[in-house]
């Protein structure tokens, strides 16, 4: 069961399309210009913002039915990143790469491409850890929607973090595009690195954390 109110959260993350939507009345060119990348971004945040912010706290209502039938929550917590990354996948890949095909180079578009998934499951795992370190199981009223929301501090924290990460992706697709070299390389090794230690390791930690849950933390 999921309910589109719980997602209220992702307000913000509608308010600032709107916003870019916008701009294309007075500056269409951005649609082509800007679009291709705002649509990678848009599909990373959505990827782990979507159900990954609070996972446990969001099934609150079966948690007993939860914790009793599965040795692990990390079945959960994997049905969690597949339902995000199809909705992230179907913004980043389903927006990017038509817009990217109608004015950039075939082989930029190539390498825009290729980053897609890579930061997909990253922010997927990313958020999972965000979630662990502040679950919340606490029922409150936002947006007109009661339940229990991701925490404020952890939610703006990933939507910043995953501008950042996904930027400094794009930027590195455009130097290597265009320049190439050994810095480039190793550019790509040091980001690629991070990006797997903080995604596969807020996934472990997520898993970690909520197995060693009981009835008395919630």
């Amino acid at each position: 069961r999921r309910n589109p109110k719980l997602v209220a959260h992702l307000s913000m993350v509608l308010f600032g399309g709107l916003a870019f939507v916008g701009s294309l009345v007075t500056q269409p060119d951005l649609l082509t210009d800007l679009g291709p990348a705002a649509a990678v971004v848009a599909g990373s945040v959505l990827a782990g913002g979507t159900f990954c912010l609070n996972p446990m706290g969001d099934d609150r209502d079966q948690l007993a039915l939860l914790l009793t039938s599965t040795a692990s929550t990390r079945h959960l917590l994997r049905g969690r990143v597949i339902g995000g990354l199809v909705v992230g996948g179907a913004v980043a890949v389903g927006l990017g790469l038509p817009l990217g095909l109608l004015s950039d180079a075939p082989v930029r578009v190539l390498g825009r491409t290729l980053l897609t998934p890579v930061v997909l499951c990253w922010a997927a795992g990313a958020a999972l850890g965000v979630g662990a370190v502040v679950p919340k199981f606490e029922r409150s009223e936002y947006m007109n929607v009661e339940r229990a929301h991701p925490s404020t501090l952890g939610t703006l924290g990933y939507f910043f973090g995953t501008l950042l990460v996904v930027a400094v992706g794009l930027l590195l697709v455009w130097l290597t595009v265009t320049d190439g070299g050994v810095l480039v390389v190793a550019a790509w090794v040091v980001y690629l690195l991070a990006l797997a230690t903080t995604g596969v390791g807020g996934y472990a930690y997520a898993v970690r954390k909520f197995d060693r849950l009981t009835m008395d933390d919630i």
